[in-house]
């Protein structure tokens, strides 16, 4: 009797030997398993990362541009002869503001200074060279000085606009958002 008895302690002894080993097998494909899991979310965030990287660098790169044509068309207004006798024009909370040194002069009231200003200037000036054609062309330099001025202004209000903070975030929103777009279809596509 006991050699049966010894038979199945060493039979019961020989299947908790094998539990235990399809125990740890079953544990290291789990870990396996989760490893995998944990690299395939990685690689979805890489892609992610990626994809928002590429949509930040190209809005960058168009603020940049943006601000870039703002500051030229600023220093195209400011350059035409007499708008200097009115002030400096600055882009002020992403509109276009005069500064007269005893204020800042914001919109149509700004454009309305500066294009006097020229206009006196480019008269004065026709008047000095001893115009041909007498008052209709100083009266006509006038004229073109007031609507270069108003062209310059009309350029450079529209460029204020993408120099404000809430423009350039826009700016930089819409690509990341699309680069994250065509991360996640990517994500989609191969997983």
């Amino acid at each position: 009797m006991t050699s049966l008895i010894g038979a199945g302690i060493g039979a019961r002894r020989r299947a908790t030997q094998g539990f235990g080993a399809v125990a740890q097998m079953e544990a290291a494909e789990n870990r396996n398993q989760m490893m995998i899991d944990q690299a395939k979310e990685a690689q979805k965030m890489q892609t992610l990362g990626t994809g928002s990287g590429f949509g930040a660098m190209y809005g960058m790169n168009k603020s940049l541009q943006a601000g870039k044509a703002a500051s030229d068309s600023l220093n195209t207004l400011n350059s035409i002869a007499g708008v200097s006798d009115a002030g400096t024009f600055i882009h002020q909370g992403g509109k276009l503001a005069l500064d007269t040194g005893a204020g800042v002069v914001e919109g149509q009231q700004a454009i309305n200074l500066a294009t006097n200003s020229a206009n006196q200037a480019a008269q004065a000036k026709a008047l000095a060279a001893g115009a041909e054609g007498g008052s209709a062309a100083v009266v006509s330099a006038g004229t073109e000085a007031v609507a270069a001025t108003e062209a310059a202004a009309g350029v450079a209000s529209t460029t204020a606009g993408s120099s404000g903070t809430l423009a350039t975030i826009g700016s930089i929103a819409a690509p990341i958002a699309i680069g994250l777009g065509v991360a996640y279809l990517i994500n989609e596509l191969f997983d």
